[in-house]
């Protein structure tokens, strides 16, 4: 999955920045030691190099930075990302806990207690999107199944309810954490 920020997103991040997620289709669990922690009080800080993970990677690139590969994903078939503005609705209504489509800024629409850390720096994590549950990604033809997906498509994180936050003083491409609920 990619994103890229721009103005229309009112994020406190640069227009621009873009936000990659990869992740292994053989090896799609995404669960590790850090989902098993919760911050313990507001000044809790991830632990330093947060961001290794075995079966997946995010990175948020500033403006410029970014690398595009010169190949295409064969196994995810393309499927574009089209951004509407729209009210948000009250953190704890119906209406968010149904919500279903990507959601870019604001604040995160919690499926359990919230789980915000500082990154390891020091510096706040700010709310960049969350992806709901169960959000499928188109499969190419003949590619693999993914191994928790489904027959005809891709899921990230287990189709979890995800939330992806990144450090506001952008110490690294890399400090972006994935908060999984269920």
């Amino acid at each position: 999955m990619q994103l890229d920020v721009d103005d229309a997103m009112s994020l406190p991040f640069e227009t621009g920045s873009t936000l990659s997620v990869f992740q292994c289709l053989k090896h799609d669990d995404p669960f590790e030691e850090l989902d098993t922690r919760f911050p313990g009080n507001a000044a809790e800080c991830l632990p330093e190099n947060y961001w290794s993970h075995r079966n997946y990677a995010m990175f948020f690139a500033p403006p410029g930075a970014q690398r595009q590969s010169a190949e295409r994903e064969p196994f995810v078939g393309y499927a574009r990302l089209l951004f509407e503005r729209e009210p948000e609705p009250d953190a704890r209504s119906t209406a968010a806990m149904n919500f279903r489509s990507i959601k870019v800024g604001g604040s995160p629409f919690w499926v359990q207690k919230p789980k915000l850390w500082r990154c390891s720096c020091g510096s706040d994590m700010e709310f960049l999107c969350s992806i709901p549950g169960n959000l499928q990604f188109p499969r190419a033809e003949g590619s693999p199944r993914q191994t928790n997906g489904r027959q005809d498509s891709h899921f990230l994180f287990l189709g979890l309810a995800t939330y992806v936050f990144a450090c506001r003083s952008r110490c690294s491409p890399r400090a972006v954490v994935a908060v999984r609920q269920n």
